[in-house]
C-alpha cells in the first residue's frame, strides 16, 4: 500500500503561499510617500523657524551696533568737552578743548552731530542733568549727563542708556 502526500490547493487554485513577485504595493509606496512628507513638513517647518530667528538676530544686532557707535561718539565728546554750551530734552550743544562748537540733536528719525547724520531710525534722544549744573561757564565744576538713545527699525525697539560724569571742565 503506497500512500502519496498531495499538497493542499484550495479549491479556487490559489496558493497560500506568496509568490516570489518583485515591486511594492501601492499601499505601501502610499505609506512611505505620506510618511517622507510628514518628516519633510517638520523639517521645513524646523528650518524655516531657525531661519526666521537668525535674521531677526542679525537686524537687532546691526541695530545696537549703529547705536553703540552713537552713543560712544557722543559720550566721547562729552567727556573731552572744554564747556556745556547748553541741555535740550532732545539735544545738547557743547565746545571742543579747540573751541568747535558741537552739537547733536534728533532731526525727525536722525541723530545729528553738526548736521552731519550719525545715526537713522532713531525714534528717541534725550539728554538728562542728574547732578550738578553743567552749564556754567569759566569755572571748574562736576556734573552727571544721562544719555539714551531709542531706535525703532524692523528687529523691534532697541534702547541704550548711560552716564557720563564730566569735571574739571572749563
Amino acid at each position: 500500500m503506497n500512500i502519496h502526500f498531495y499538497p493542499f490547493t484550495p479549491t479556487n487554485g490559489a496558493s497560500l503561499t506568496r509568490t516570489h513577485a518583485k515591486g511594492f504595493s501601492l499601499i505601501e509606496i502610499l505609506s512611505v510617500i505620506v510618511l517622507v512628507g510628514i518628516l519633510s513638513s517638520i523639517i521645513a517647518n524646523m528650518l524655516g523657524t531657525g531661519l526666521t530667528a537668525f535674521n531677526q538676530a542679525k537686524l537687532q544686532n546691526n541695530g545696537y551696533s549703529q547705536l553703540r557707535v552713537a552713543m560712544d561718539r557722543i559720550t566721547r565728546e562729552l567727556r573731552t568737552a572744554k564747556n556745556i554750551v547748553s541741555i535740550g530734552a532732545s539735544s545738547i550743544q557743547l565746545n571742543d578743548i579747540n573751541n568747535s562748537a558741537i552739537s547733536f540733536q534728533l532731526a525727525g528719525n536722525i541723530l545729528d552731530r553738526n548736521a552731519t547724520p550719525l545715526a537713522k531710525q532713531i525714534s528717541a534722544l534725550s539728554f538728562t542733568e542728574r547732578s550738578g549744573n553743567c552749564v556754567i561757564v569759566g569755572s571748574p565744576y562736576q556734573c552727571i549727563i544721562d544719555i539714551s538713545i531709542t531706535s525703532d527699525n524692523a528687529s523691534g525697539l532697541l534702547q541704550l542708556n548711560t552716564s557720563v560724569f564730566i569735571r574739571g571742565v572749563k
